[in-house]
C-alpha cells in the first residue's frame, strides 16, 4: 500500500481513536509485536477533518510533521500530537 500525507489545520479536532503498544514498567524495553510497529487508527468521527482528508480505520500512522512514529508507545504518540497541536499551524499526518 502506497503512503499518503495529508495536512491538517491544527486547531482542528482529529477525532481519532488509536491503537499502539503501551510500555509500562514491567515491559520488556522494545518488544514491539509484528505489525503493531505503527500506530492504527482504530476508529474516527465522520464529521472529523481527519475523515474528510481520508483517514480511515485501520490506516497504519507513519509519521507526523516529519517525525517517525515507528515504535513508539502511545503515551509517546499522545504527546507527540499534543506538542504539534501547539506548536505549529498545520499537522503533516503520512500514513498508509
Amino acid at each position: 500500500m502506497l503512503e499518503k500525507k495529508i495536512k491538517i489545520p491544527s486547531e482542528n479536532t482529529l477525532g481519532i481513536d488509536l491503537y499502539a503498544v503501551k510500555i509500562d514498567k514491567y515491559s520488556k524495553p522494545f518488544k514491539f509485536p509484528k505489525g503493531k510497529e505503527y500506530p492504527i487508527i482504530m476508529k474516527i468521527d465522520k464529521t472529523s477533518t481527519a475523515y474528510k482528508h481520508g483517514l480511515r480505520p485501520g490506516h497504519i500512522l507513519i509519521s507526523l510533521n516529519g517525525n517517525s512514529l515507528y515504535r513508539k508507545d502511545i503515551a509517546t504518540v499522545q504527546c507527540d500530537f499534543y506538542f504539534e497541536k501547539r506548536n505549529e499551524p498545520l499537522l503533516e499526518i503520512v500514513y498508509k
